[in-house]
């Protein structure tokens, strides 16, 4: 049986005033987290497309941070929180089951060839 994970959406403010938020998703297995850079609140159902640049992996920690981050890089606030199950990813496609609490959806990411970053389509899961 496959245990969920975690996953948090957080408000990263940076020193030149902009912010964007970080995706950040447990993984199955021991290791880092997954982590993209997004603009939108991706928790929010109405949310139904939307770019992602991928991140470097990122400290465990950082499911349960809130605070300054090192390195003078800003402030975090979580902004959301979930489950999530079925992590697949393989080139060119990121699949993830979450649940920030108001219902499940079905994250797909696609990676386009001469794109950058990355398309998610999210769709509430029956």
């Amino acid at each position: 049986m496959e245990y969920p994970t975690q996953t948090v959406l957080l408000r990263h403010d940076l020193p030149d005033g902009t912010w964007h938020f970080d995706w950040m998703i447990e993984p199955a297995e021991a290791g880092a987290l997954v982590c993209f850079r997004v603009m939108d609140r991706i928790d929010d159902p109405r949310c139904t497309r939307f770019h992602a640049a991928r991140l470097a992996d990122h400290r465990r920690e950082f499911l349960n941070y809130q605070g300054k981050v090192s390195g003078g890089r800003g402030d975090v606030v979580r902004v959301a929180s979930g489950t999530c199950h079925a992590l697949t990813e393989a080139p060119g496609l990121f699949l993830i089951h979450a649940d920030f609490g108001l219902g499940p959806c079905v994250f797909r990411g696609t990676q386009a060839p001469g794109v950058e970053g990355w398309i998610f389509d999210s769709t509430q899961a029956k």
